[in-house]
């Protein structure tokens, strides 16, 4: 059997597959594939991921890309509690996953890149607000459903690594 490959680099989406590697605690190698040298969009790498982008894995043979789709695939192949019990929960999982992709990911760049990642000359402070203003009713949802007793946002599971950089727990 061949060991598990996780291609990209921590400042992209690979962090949450990295990140689902050492929670998991798996035995993996990093091969360091960036989206800004062109390492993304060489022949070898593009037999993994022939959209030539990161992240991307190679687990014995099996090629994924798509951090979600990874994630979702590792925390079910290696059931170490993160893969939910039910298919309530799982629904709950897929949803909040999805909805880190659709509602959160795209603000929060912007807000992100356009307060600490741009070089100073390259952000645009007005972007960085619209960003903020986006995140705001997607996080009163999140609140809503983290403030329930008993929710199933609340348990920890595969979801909180989709759209987080940090578990929800961490709050």
């Amino acid at each position: 059997m061949g060991k598990l490959k996780v291609y990209g680099v921590p400042r992209s989406r690979a962090y949450r597959v990295l990140w689902m590697v050492n929670e998991l605690g798996l035995d993996y190698e990093h091969v360091p594939v960036h989206f800004g040298d062109g390492s993304a969009k060489t022949a070898e790498y593009l037999a993994v991921n022939p959209n030539g982008r990161i992240p991307a894995i190679d687990d014995d043979g099996l090629k994924l890309w798509e951090s979600m789709a990874i994630n979702l695939y590792l925390a079910k192949k290696h059931d170490k509690g993160l893969w939910p019990k039910t298919i309530e929960d799982e629904a709950q999982a897929l949803q909040w996953s999805f909805w880190a992709i659709t509602e959160v990911e795209k603000p929060a760049l912007a807000a992100l890149l356009h307060r600490m990642f741009l070089p100073e000359d390259m952000r645009d402070p007005r972007l960085a607000d619209e960003g903020e203003q986006q995140l705001q009713q997607p996080l009163k949802v999140l609140d809503q459903a983290l403030s329930r007793p008993a929710s199933r946002a609340e348990a920890e599971s595969c979801a909180e690594y989709q759209g987080t950089s940090q578990p929800m727990k961490s709050r």
